[in-house]
């Protein structure tokens, strides 16, 4: 076979030339789109889930926090009974009227119950657990309670703030009594003279409040 001798035309190295040229320029380029591409995926194109999470967490916590303090506000403005009222939590006083009422009247009381506590509370002030004892003052004689010849069946529930006294009346006829003698024959005017009041809600009691029955005029 024959072989060309010598150089090659001019065309040939030219077309060569641009070839390599031409393979050069498609690299680069694909070079440059892998790396763009690369750069979008691993960059800030989507969020750190660490940080997402830390962000989430934070934001929880603070609306718990948010919400607990409002809570705590709104009781300590509007405080729930906590339920009953323990003996210890009241404070107990007592006073008549008036210093003297006219032997076989009615004579009225005032009592004033007050809760002590720092919460709410409730107490049921019928019947026994507010009761009103008179004794007479120079031998301490029991003369009379609220409690002999009454009973009361319905429900004086009172709802005690703390500090916010509550008031309750009652008016004693005049005549002593006894548990289980509460005839008329057996209930005889007190006579007259000077005479004590207690007021106890359970084993609450007030200080004694005293009082004159005078003699009837003439």
């Amino acid at each position: 076979m024959f072989e060309p001798q010598g150089p090659l035309p001019r065309e040939i190295y030219v077309r060569r030339r641009l070839a390599a040229l031409i393979l050069v320029a498609v690299v680069v380029v694909a070079v440059v789109v892998a790396l763009v591409l690369v750069s979008r995926d691993g960059g800030g194109g989507g969020a750190d889930p660490a940080a997402a999470a830390g962000s989430e967490t934070s934001e929880s916590a603070s609306s718990s926090e948010t919400s607990t303090k409002a809570t705590d506000e709104k009781e300590a403005d509007d405080p729930a009974s906590r339920g009953r009222c323990a003996d210890d939590d009241l404070e107990v006083s007592v006073r008549p009227a008036s210093a003297n009422f006219e032997a076989g009247g009615d004579v009225r009381f005032y009592a004033e119950i007050t809760n002590t506590s720092d919460s709410t509370c409730d107490r049921d002030l019928s019947g026994a657990p507010l009761t009103f004892e008179v004794y007479r003052l120079d031998d301490n004689a029991r003369v009379w309670s609220s409690t002999d010849c009454t009973q009361s069946d319905s429900e004086d529930v009172a709802n005690l703030k703390p500090e916010e006294p509550v008031m309750r009346q009652i008016d004693w006829s005049g005549r002593m009594s006894e548990p289980g003698a509460c005839g008329q024959r057996d209930r005889a005017p007190a006579e007259p003279g000077s005479y004590q009041v207690y007021a106890l809600v359970g084993d609450a009691f007030s200080p004694a409040a005293t009082f004159n029955l005078t003699a009837p005029a003439e």
